[in-house]
This record gives C-alpha cells, structure tokens and sequence, in this order.
C-alpha cells in the first residue's frame, strides 16, 4: 500500500492559504483514502478550524459557495474545480436517521474525525505533518477492512445511509466488513427506509458497478430487499449472483441482470428513482430478453429493436444465457457497419414510394417494416428494384 499522499498544487494552494491565515486545514476522508490506495481521486474535501465566516475572509475575492453553510461547509472553486471545506464539527442526536438535531463547531480535528462513518475515511492529511490518523485506519487499508469509528450502531443510526454505504466500500475495493460492523448492516437493515431514494440510487449504482460484486452483495441479501423488494421473489438468488459477476460492468445490464428472476414494473423503477434512460433501457431488455440471438441476422433485428439499449442487452444476454463464445457476439455486433440495414432510414424505398403504389396510413409503416425485417434477414436485397418487387408481388 502507497504511504504517500500527494494533493495537486489548488488543494496545497487552499490549505496554505488557511494556514498563512492562522488556521489548521487538512484534506480529510476519500482523498486520503484513495490517495494511499493509489487510486484515482475527483473529489477533494478540506476540514480545517476555521468558521464558515472567516473561510469567507480567507479567500475573499475568489469564487466561493455556501452550500452547507449551516452545517459548516463552504464550497471554493479553485481551477474550476469545486473543493467542500468544512469546519470541524461535532453532532447531536439523529432523530431522523439522517440529519443531526444540531452541529456545534469545534477546534479539535480528533473530535471532528470521530464523527465520521469508518475508519478508512476518518484519516486526515497535511502536506507537514503528514497522516492523521486516531482510528487506525491505516491499518483497516492494510488489511482491506471496513470497519466503524467506533460504535457501528450508533454510526448506522446517525446516517442510515452508511448501512449501504459499507457494502458499497467493500465491493468498490475488494475489502471484507468487519464483524460488528457487519452485524450492524444486517440488524438495522430497515433503517434505510428513512433515506431518499435518491440517495440509495446514487450507492446501489457505484455497488452494482463494482469489479465483482456478487462476493459482497451475497451475504446481504435482506438489504438488497430492502432497495428492491421484488428481490424476496428471487428463488434462483445463488445463480444471479453468478450472472452479476459475469455480467460487463454496465448500470442498466447489471440491474436488468439482477431483477432477471423477478417481476419489475415501469413504476418500481420509478419509485427508486433510477433516470429515465436507465428505466427505458431496463424494460427494453426485460421485453426483448427472448428473442433469438446467434445469427448476424439475429442481431441486426436486436439492434433494430433495442436502438440505444442495444450494448447493454449484449451484456445482460451473455449474462444470462452463459454464452460460451460472447467474444464472438461481441465480434459479430462489432462487425456490423454501415452495409447492414438496421433502421427504416436505411431501406431503399421510403413512404412516399408506397404512396405513389397506392399504399395509405397505417400500412405504410406495417410494409416498410416488413421489408426490413427481410432486409435484415438476407432474404431480399436492399435496392428499390427488388423491394418494389416484393410489393408488388404482395
């Protein structure tokens, strides 16, 4: 594991800042993390002794945000890049599962770290004195463990949504959960009714985008449930786990693959409030998982089909009916270019062509999609000569 942290010129420009201005600020949480795991790192966060009014009067002049002003969090844009910086805090009672009842201010970096949900991410870093880290999370990195600050129970129930959030981490790195922690996550499972479903959208995306995530999501299966309720329906739990890990990493793929054994509604994808290119991508794949697909001509009519959800059907199918050569699906959709016919504006012949034979309203569309499905099937060439045949003859 790296045991460097190196943070780009704006953040140590934003902490000398802080620090010429007789402040503490240190990069804190995910940066950290990621920067000692040598993985890539978008977002940056500062936490620092300063109150959100003097943060004001530091970078005076520059572009500045109050975007949680009254939890403490003041946003910079530094190289057009949007840094948090937040003062230390510590919290009261979570009555809601979500939002403290209060946040007081603090000048303690150990009582601001405490608060936060696990180890790995409660370690902070300045470019002098280096690593901060009260709560071993060095150690938990070392040994690819996710573990509590402290109490689980009484992190789980200041944020419910750090139930999810562990078994996010677990698959994003490959790491186990640690005992309590756990246990934790699988009693208090039903807490996550008091999250938006915004929120568990946003988790359940990074999870199911994981390497392989069927090793972490196997043993959580009630909290899938409580995400999906349809999943208690599953009686072949065991074989779509298997599918999920076979399955290319694909959003809408990976969720068709893992309701595949379950009924899914317009409105149950709705109501978890995946976008709407998801959703339609989703109903796409479960409409059209039957249709035959091993032929050239097989998969122009997929492709024809599907439209824009095509590369994600590719996926689920070789999920979930164990293609043995996917390459070579792979290879023959690849394969397929601008000679073959899979769009009504590709045939030879057009509306106004039947028109001109006599053909009116609906079944203009009817025949010109008959005729690429013949197209499409090589059983007709595509030039006006041999289509106006086919008319004709019908």
């Amino acid at each position: 594991m790296n045991t460097i942290v190196t943070l780009p010129a704006e953040i140590l420009r934003l902490i000398g800042k802080l620090n010429e201005a007789g402040y503490e600020a240190y990069a804190v949480g995910g940066c950290v993390r990621d920067a000692l795991l040598m993985r890539p790192t978008h977002d940056y966060d500062l936490t620092t002794d300063a109150l959100p009014e003097e943060i004001h009067r530091v970078f005076q002049g520059e572009h500045i945000i109050d975007t949680g002003i009254k939890h403490g969090t003041v946003t910079v844009i530094t190289g057009g890049t949007p840094v948090e910086i937040t003062t230390y805090r510590t919290e009261s009672a979570y009555h809601d599962h979500r939002h403290p009842d209060r946040v007081s201010f603090t000048r303690s970096l150990k009582e601001d770290c405490a608060r936060r949900d696990f180890t790995i991410n409660a370690m902070a870093y300045h470019p002098d004195a280096g690593i901060v880290d009260w709560f071993h999370g060095m150690n938990d990195l070392q040994a690819k463990v996710i573990r509590s600050v402290n109490d689980p129970k009484e992190r789980f129930n200041e944020d419910a949504l750090r139930i999810l959030r562990a078994v996010r981490f677990a698959a994003q790195l490959g790491f186990r959960i640690e005992e309590k922690t756990a246990q934790a996550v699988l009693d208090m499972t039903q807490d996550l009714q008091y999250i938006s479903a915004e929120r568990i959208e946003a988790e359940l995306q990074k999870l199911l985008l994981a390497d392989s995530p069927a090793s972490v999501l196997d043993p959580y299966r009630s909290l899938m449930e409580v995400i999906l309720p349809q999943l208690k329906d599953d009686a072949a739990w065991d074989e779509t786990m298997r599918r999920i890990d076979r399955s290319g990493r694909q959003y809408a793929a990976r969720l068709a693959v893992l309701c595949a054994n379950v009924t899914l509604t317009a409105a149950d994808l709705q109501k978890l409030k995946v976008t709407n290119t998801v959703r339609d991508t989703v109903l796409a794949i479960r409409q059209y998982r039957d249709l035959p697909f091993e032929t050239r001509s097989d998969l122009r009519k997929a492709m024809y089909l599907l439209d824009r959800a095509y590369p994600d059907y590719l996926v689920y199918r070789c999920a979930v009916d164990k293609y043995s050569d996917a390459e070579r699906l792979e290879e023959l959709s690849g394969d397929i270019g601008r000679d073959d016919v899979i769009r009504l504006a590709q045939l030879a012949v057009n509306g106004q062509d039947l028109l001109d034979l006599g053909y009116q309203g609906k079944e203009i569309s009817d025949t010109l999609q008959k005729l690429l499905y013949l197209v499409m099937e090589d059983k007709v060439s595509n030039t006006k000569d041999a289509l106006i045949g086919i008319i004709k003859k019908r």
